[in-house]
């Protein structure tokens, strides 16, 4: 019990940041928050065997962080903090199905500077809603996962970094790191 039982190698200046097991858990997922925006990637790898099956690449995903699979288990999203947008990926297929700005006003240009950082996400237990920290902007925005809008920005405390939301969907919980706070919104 409770024994190393084996490691990962993802590859030189790799970043990983979160990692999701959704489903059975014999498939994951890895984030790679590369600051420096050379590897803009999600791997895929099998838990058992740890070894990377697939590398999903998109040049719009510059410092994924977030990594959250939806309860339907058929796309994960991203929220990529420099290039202030959100990634969609289609997990069976493993491909990149959308990419959407967090805000209307947000460069399209590949090195722009990130004015909201898009940092954690979190998804409603219907996958209706998905709260995103932007801990650049000290803000949580909530986008409708149907239309990729964002239907409100909540202000929370400095520097909100990881969120949580309760399993009936009521209250989303999250971690203000620049404040030394905790946040709480009522979803409904």
């Amino acid at each position: 019990y409770n024994e190393f039982l084996g490691k990962l190698n993802l590859g030189s200046l790799r970043a990983p940041a979160q990692i999701v097991l959704p489903g059975d858990g014999k498939t994951g997922y890895v984030s790679n928050f590369d600051l420096q925006g050379n590897f803009r990637t999600v791997q895929v790898f099998d838990a058992q065997s740890m070894q990377v099956l697939a590398e999903i690449t998109d040049q719009r995903m510059r410092a994924s962080h977030g990594v959250q699979m939806m309860h339907n288990g058929q796309f994960l999203w991203t929220a990529n903090q420099l290039s202030d947008n959100l990634t969609i990926i289609d997990a069976p297929t493993r491909s990149v199905v959308g990419i959407f700005k967090v805000d209307p006003s947000v460069s399209d240009s590949l090195n722009a500077v990130s004015r909201y950082g898009p940092y954690q996400l979190v998804f409603s237990p219907n996958d209706q809603f998905a709260y995103v920290t932007c801990r650049t902007s000290n803000e949580v925005r909530v986008f409708n996962t149907q239309t990729r809008l964002m239907v409100q920005s909540i202000q929370v405390g400095l520097t909100p970094l990881i969120l949580d939301i309760t399993s009936d969907g009521q209250f989303v919980y999250v971690a203000n790191r620049g404040s030394n706070s905790v946040s709480v919104i009522r979803t409904s």
